[in-house]
């Protein structure tokens, strides 16, 4: 069984967290799939967000630094997204999971719809800006 269907044997029970997810080497940058017995990362992490450069508030190097479950919220094309992520260990080097869960119609802060508040992208990047990686 590949690692990718082992994660996602392991995920199951909890399927109606996430809408999909995806192994990130946080080092090199990269998303990473199985091709022949290699592990290759053909496609940049931070390019989901149609970002030019690594996230400044970066949950998979969060992560991989510190092996610790991290979340963040990001934004785009108007639609609010959670993503958590927690550190895998894959043929002996250490890889994260990211779990990614479109909230924009099931997100709520304080009892309000999260597209509701004002300026809701805005204050994401914001926040996602002040916890820049050190």
């Amino acid at each position: 069984m590949s690692v990718v269907a082992q994660v996602k044997e392991s995920l199951f029970l909890f399927k109606n967290l996430y809408d999909t997810f995806r192994i990130v080497d946080p080092i090199n940058k990269k998303v990473l799939h199985i091709e022949g017995d290699q592990w290759q990362g053909d496609q940049c992490c931070y390019c989901l967000w149609e970002k030019d450069a690594s996230c400044n508030n970066c949950v998979s190097m969060r992560t991989y630094l510190k092996n610790e479950a991290f979340v963040k919220l990001e934004y785009k094309d108007n639609r609010i997204f959670f993503v958590i992520s927690t550190s895998v260990i894959i043929d002996n080097g250490t890889y994260v999971v990211e779990l990614i869960k479109d909230i924009t119609n099931e997100g709520v802060v304080n009892g309000k719809d999260i597209l509701k508040l004002n300026g809701a992208g805005e204050i994401i990047n914001e926040m996602n800006e002040k916890m820049k990686l050190h």
